[in-house]
Formats: structure tokens, C-alpha cells, sequence
């Protein structure tokens, strides 16, 4: 898949390549992606617009992040390599990514992705239909009923769990295949196989692997740090400290991110007009982990688009305020 003009360049961080994303830039590119969206249903005077909205609502925008577990991940699972290097964006999260890269000398935003989530939800245009797929079957159920609580304008069309069989997100997602917005937090590496096959079957919607955290949130199954924690980068001992199924990534899962960061770090030299980026390690089928073998289809880039971005942010239920 070819690189959307005027993203940022992409980087290397151990066993992965990506494209980093600000919150800018997504919001941008979210915005124009699901505004094109409306207006495909509208004919338009003007032939170029028809076109550039025809572009964009032809393949999806597909967003995933990227912290030192999924490095991790990513060294023994070639599905979540060639997931980071096929999304448009990519959210730098997890204090240690963030250091890892400006160690370097690559100056990258640290942006969480329920920081990111909680911004969409407060995008006027973040409307259309929406399923969530992820975590325990009651929690995102009740994840759902809370964001579709909290934007009435938004459909929530649907929810599975995260751990579902990979038939029934097949169906599921086949279903579901003219929505305009897929959630998904699962674990790695089944929130990258489940976001692929979002990517094929659901092929004009944004696809945004907010992870599991971000919908436990909104279920109110758990909290976010509070602001000042977050902007100090302590989050992450703050999750130590109430969480304590997660003490074993912070501490064994160190020393496998910094394992993985031996296969090197820093920025990639851009896939020629045309290319594809391809993991020289994975000759499998897409998704042969989840058991379902295809063939992934290539994305067509679409042109430049320009697009107002809301400052406005949604409130986790948990949250206390918005970020």
C-alpha cells in the first residue's frame, strides 16, 4: 500500500515500520475521510469533488499505536509487523516509544490512543454507523451503550467481544461491512489480524485500534491517570500501582522491548511511488494466526484533501474532564 500524501515519514523502532501520527494530522484526515463519506450519497456541481470523495470513501483509514508491548509482539508476530506497516497512522504511545525515538534525535508527539478516541468522539463529523469489537462481552457491550449514549447522532451498530472466534468476526464484520466506523481493543496480536479484516471487508470506514484500555474505560471497568500523571509521563506507574496484571509487561516486558530495539531505530526511506511495504519474514496468508487464510488486498491511495479539525473533546466516562 502507497503512503497518503503529506504524512509524516516513516520510522523504524526495532522489528516495526510505521507512519507516526500527530493529533493533528489524524483528526485532519479523519475528518476529511468520513465528510467524503457523506458526500458521496450528494451529487456535486463540481467533478473534482466527486472524485476526491469517490478516492477517499474507496479504501479505509485504517489507525493503529504502537507502545513497547507491541514492539514486543511485534518480534514474534509477523500479523502485527505488517499491520503497523499497512496503516495510515500510527499513535505513538507508551512513554518508552516516546524516548526510545527522541533518544535519536526524531521528535515524535506522544499520543495515547484514548487520548485520541476521546477526541474523535468530540469531532462533529465522528457520525455515521460504528461497531466496537473487543474485551469481555459485557464490557463492550457496555462500552457501546455508553459512547452511543454520549453521541446520540452516532449508530451504533453493533458489538463483539474480543474474543470471539475468527469466523465470528468474519461474519460479523461482513455484516456490518457498510459501516463508517470500527473500534477495536483487543490484545495483540488479535486487535491487528481483527483491524485488517475490518480493512477489507468494511473498505470505506475509518479502522481505529483504540486497544483494550480505551474501551474498558468508557465499560468504567477502569480509570485514567489523572492529567497531571499523564502529562508528566507517569502513567504507566500509575497502572502499576492499581493494576496489578499488568506488573509482568512493565517489568519481563522491558527487557523484550529492549531486546527487540536491537534490530535497529530511526527514521525509514520512503517506499518508491507504486511500492509496497512487505515483512521479508511473513510468507503467510493474512490472518493465519486467527485461522482465516486470504489473500489481503492492496489499498488505493487516495489525493490531497484539506480539512477543518474540532478542538473539541469527549469525556470518558472515567475520564474526569476532557483532556
Amino acid at each position: 500500500m502507497t503512503r497518503r500524501p503529506g504524512t509524516a515519514a516513516r520510522l523504524r523502532l526495532g522489528p516495526i515500520e510505521f507512519t507516526p501520527g500527530s493529533l493533528t494530522a489524524i483528526t485532519s484526515a479523519v475528518d476529511a475521510h468520513l465528510r467524503a463519506a457523506t458526500k458521496t450519497s450528494i451529487p456535486s456541481p463540481n467533478p473534482s469533488d466527486a472524485l476526491t470523495s469517490q478516492a477517499l470513501t474507496t479504501q479505509p483509514l485504517v489507525i493503529g499505536y504502537v507502545n513497547p508491548h507491541v514492539v514486543s509482539v511485534a518480534s514474534l508476530k509477523p500479523a502485527v509487523r505488517q499491520h503497523l506497516q499497512r496503516a495510515d497512522f500510527t499513535c505513538v504511545d507508551g512513554v518508552g516509544t516516546s524516548l526510545v525515538l527522541r533518544g535519536r534525535g526524531i521528535p515524535v508527539e506522544r499520543l495515547p490512543a484514548h487520548r485520541l478516541l476521546d477526541h474523535l468522539l468530540g469531532l462533529p463529523s465522528f457520525q455515521g454507523s460504528m461497531v466496537a469489537i473487543g474485551i469481555e462481552k459485557h464490557l463492550i457491550e457496555r462500552a457501546a451503550g455508553a459512547i452511543a449514549a454520549a453521541r446520540p447522532d452516532l449508530e451504533m451498530a453493533g458489538s463483539l467481544d474480543g474474543f470471539a472466534a475468527a469466523s465470528e468476526v468474519e461474519g460479523f464484520l461482513r455484516e456490518h461491512r457498510g459501516v463508517n466506523i470500527v473500534l477495536i481493543g483487543a490484545s495483540s496480536p488479535k486487535s491487528e489480524q481483527i483491524a485488517e479484516i475490518a480493512a477489507e471487508y468494511c473498505d470505506h470506514a475509518v479502522v481505529f485500534h483504540c486497544g483494550a484500555g480505551s474501551l474498558k474505560v468508557w465499560a468504567q471497568a477502569r480509570r485514567h491517570a489523572p492529567r497531571w500523571i499523564n502529562r508528566i509521563g507517569l502513567d504507566w506507574l500509575y497502572r502499576f500501582v492499581r493494576e496489578p496484571e499488568t506488573r509482568t509487561r512493565y517489568t519481563l516486558g522491558s527487557i523484550s522491548f529492549l531486546r527487540a530495539l536491537r534490530q535497529g531505530v530511526g527514521r525509514v526511506e520512503p517506499t518508491p511511488v507504486g511500492g509496497r511495504a512487505t515483512d521479508p519474514d511473513d510468507t503467510r496468508p493474512w490472518g493465519s494466526d486467527l485461522d482465516i487464510h486470504r489473500e489481503s488486498t492492496s489499498r488505493i491511495t487516495a489525493g490531497p484533501v484539506t480539512a477543518g479539525a474540532s478542538n473539541t473533546t469527549m469525556a470518558s466516562p472515567t475520564s474526569g474532564a476532557p483532556r
